[in-house]
């Protein structure tokens, strides 16, 4: 049997509903163990109750007693079901005539954030996998062969055809105080919604690495210059948010994304004292790359070029070009 049920879980579980009801309340797995109580003594006690009432499959076990069952208390135990199946079991102490009335209230609210959890620990598990994906893949990690990364890529809803271009964007306004730190925190969600949560599509796959964000998607650079320029006005027109962004040029092939990436990079260490923008290799590499020479180089390249200028000449080319 899958554990969907585990102490981490429960103790979530018991946090959201000890508050409906005074009486105790303990939560134990399929075994019949103890994995949340509102009584600290008995966690990771064993409940005979709840082991009988899950292995017998029955719809609810009354206690008269306490100590009817080894480690049982007086009250009504319920099945916790999850898939189709019975993951566990909750316990509620005091007179059965009367938990048994909210006993399946308690076990549908239980039910609901057993789901709840887990499916945010699902999503959590599926944006780790396709963030690792997109690591590999702007990294150059083609280690385990193309068969096996498009396969990946298909899972993750990826396409294997081309054009490919990254981007990198960077909220530009930092934290500065204390005081603006909820200012900053609201600003930081409204990005997170328009760039990762409005922005991605089957075309378009974004991660955070916890400085920028990482954008791979599946068109030509001209058309992701377009995507980033309507989010920048928006969050710049409606939240004052400025964003500086760094696009590099499209591939038709996947394996040529790590060079898309490296051009952006390279673009943001040249321009990375801007304080907003969007900047496309293609089009600002000739001024990259003579930025690239040395000053030795620069100067002689200078002279060679204006040898036979005069000086006014040298000044009206210079501010022509």
């Amino acid at each position: 049997m899958k554990m969907y049920l585990n102490e981490e879980m429960a103790r979530s579980i018991m946090e959201e509903i000890s508050n409906v009801i005074q009486e105790d309340l303990n939560i134990m797995d399929e075994t019949g163990l103890i994995l949340a109580s509102t009584d600290p003594k008995r966690i990771k006690t064993f409940h005979e109750g709840a082991h009988i009432l899950i292995n017998s499959k029955l719809d609810k076990l009354i206690v008269e007693n306490d100590g009817d069952y080894n480690g049982c208390r007086r009250g009504v135990n319920l099945p916790i079901e999850f898939a189709a199946e019975i993951v566990g079991a909750i316990g509620i102490t005091g007179n059965p005539a009367e938990t048994v009335k909210y006993g399946l209230i308690l076990k549908k609210m239980t039910e609901m954030i057993l789901y709840e959890n887990f499916r945010a620990l699902e999503l959590f598990a599926s944006k780790k996998e396709k963030d690792l994906l997109i690591s590999d893949l702007i990294h150059g990690n083609l280690h385990t062969g193309r068969n096996e990364l498009e396969k990946r890529m298909q899972r993750n809803g990826i396409s294997i055809n081309g054009p490919f271009t990254v981007a990198i964007i960077y909220n530009t306004v930092s934290q500065d105080n204390k005081e603006k730190a909820f200012l900053h925190k609201v600003r930081k969600n409204q990005i997170e919604h328009k760039i990762v949560e409005e922005f991605t599509n089957d075309k378009i796959h974004v991660m955070f690495n916890g400085e920028m964000y990482i954008v791979l998607a599946n068109m030509n650079c001209g058309d992701l210059y377009k995507k980033i320029k309507v989010s920048a006005s928006y969050l710049n027109f409606n939240s004052d948010i400025s964003l500086l962004c760094f696009i590099g040029n499209d591939y038709e092939q996947y394996i040529d994304l790590n060079r898309s990436y490296n051009e952006a990079i390279n673009i943001l260490n040249y321009f990375k004292g801007e304080k907003e923008g969007i900047y496309l290799f293609n089009t600002v590499m000739l001024d990259f790359i003579i930025n690239q020479l040395p000053d030795i180089h620069k100067e002689n390249l200078k002279n060679q070029i204006f040898q036979n200028c005069a000086e006014g000449e040298k000044e009206v080319l210079c501010n022509f070009i």
